[in-house]
């Protein structure tokens, strides 16, 4: 984990939040309602609860990984004690839909009005996501020249990332949820042949 809890970027022209990393160990964060003014990532590394998002209710566990956009209305409802990190940008830091082209994204990971707005992360996708957030708290810590050019290129790798992730289980849900339907036809199917054998007794009758 960091060796830091809370890292911060202010913008120098307005004095609001540009860049915020920080880590939580309890719930407190996000038990209430919010709505930021900002994107935010939430890395759930232990606990479990339900995400109430939108209008929808969501139950999660530990290695999840949520991503909220501005004025996204949610909150976190856990069962426990509730571990991880969390990252938060403003939009003038880093435009999703800027960037689209550049990251492949087109704001996938975050318009999921009608799509869970989470990940899962089998432990490579864990390993590979906190590592490349040590690098983002690493460059906050340190006092180098145009650090908000790397925290950029950093969190487009982290953007990509859990992009690629998401298309993947989102694909994998589909083959899931057709193998599903072809499932309950080919049950519906042997039902009616079995509740009307007597009196219908050539398959074809069924299709």
């Amino acid at each position: 984990m960091l060796s830091q809890s809370v890292y911060t970027l202010i913008n120098q022209q307005n004095g609001n939040l540009s860049f915020k990393l920080f880590e939580f160990d309890n719930a407190s964060y996000f038990d209430h309602m919010q709505r930021n003014n900002y994107f935010t990532l939430i890395i759930i590394t232990s606990g479990e609860g339900t995400a109430k998002v939108d209008f929808c209710d969501y139950t999660f566990k530990e290695n999840t990984m949520f991503a909220f956009y501005p004025y996204q209305p949610f909150m976190l409802v856990s069962k426990g004690p509730l571990v991880g990190i969390s990252i938060q940008f403003h939009h003038d830091f880093f435009c999703i839909y800027r960037h689209h082209k550049e990251i492949a994204n087109n704001g996938l990971l975050f318009n999921n009005v009608y799509e869970q707005p989470f990940i899962y992360l089998d432990d490579q996708s864990r390993q590979t996501i906190l590592n490349i957030v040590k690098q983002i708290a690493d460059e906050l810590k340190a006092e180098e020249f145009r650090k908000d050019e790397v925290l950029v290129s950093y969190l487009k790798i982290l953007i990509v990332m859990a992009t690629r992730i998401k298309i993947d289980q989102q694909s994998l849900q589909k083959i899931d949820d057709n193998n599903g339907k072809q499932i309950f036809l080919i049950q519906d199917l042997k039902n009616a042949i079995e509740e009307n054998f007597r009196e219908k007794h050539s398959a074809g009758e069924y299709a």
